[in-house]
């Protein structure tokens, strides 16, 4: 999605995956994200091997490389099918877990890293597309010497979006977000 909000900014929401099969039951899934509006300005590129313990259950580690390698993040998953079409994504996400260590700024978490825990869900049919579930970052305090503050932040959100193909070649959606 592409659009202009002001004179002097673009409105972008993009996000494209590449799936492959290196086993039958092994599988690496490349996934890109971006996402710049007024208020946030960033990309991602997810790594993920996902493992098929059975027809409806499958697990997943992934990671978000940076070259900043301060930035990094690192997750696991539980990806649960019930029936086709209908999939549950529950995930850990351990957010700039190694900026103690590989970090190129004197900037510090102070006590426990950012963590987000959350679950989405997404159902697929010949006529309606859905994607639901919440989010929540929990507490953290950072340190930011160089910029001479201390950053809190805490999030919880819950989303749901659809897309309802009512003829060929046409549909309407809707997105709700609650944050």
């Amino acid at each position: 999605t592409v659009g202009s909000i002001t004179n002097q900014h673009f409105l972008i929401y993009s996000r494209a995956k590449l799936q492959v099969d290196l086993e039958e039951t092994l599988h690496f899934r490349f996934t890109y994200l971006e996402q710049s509006d007024r208020e946030i300005d960033q990309s991602s590129h997810f790594v993920e091997l996902i493992k098929d313990l059975s027809p409806w259950l499958s697990v997943s580690a992934y990671g978000d490389p940076s070259h900043y390698k301060r930035s990094n993040d690192i997750g696991v998953a539980l990806l649960v099918t019930p029936t086709e079409g209908w999939t549950n994504r529950l995930y850990f996400t351990q957010h700039d877990f190694t900026r103690s260590a590989h970090n190129d700024l004197a900037d510090r978490f102070i006590g426990d890293d950012p963590i987000s825990l959350g679950w989405t869900g997404t159902f697929e049919s010949d006529s309606i597309d859905s994607r639901f579930g919440f989010r929540h970052d929990k507490p953290v305090a950072w340190n930011l010497p160089q910029e001479g503050r201390l950053f809190r932040y805490e999030k919880t959100l819950v989303f749901a979006d659809f897309e309802w193909v009512y003829d060929e070649g046409k549909s309407v959606g809707a997105r709700v977000q609650v944050d």
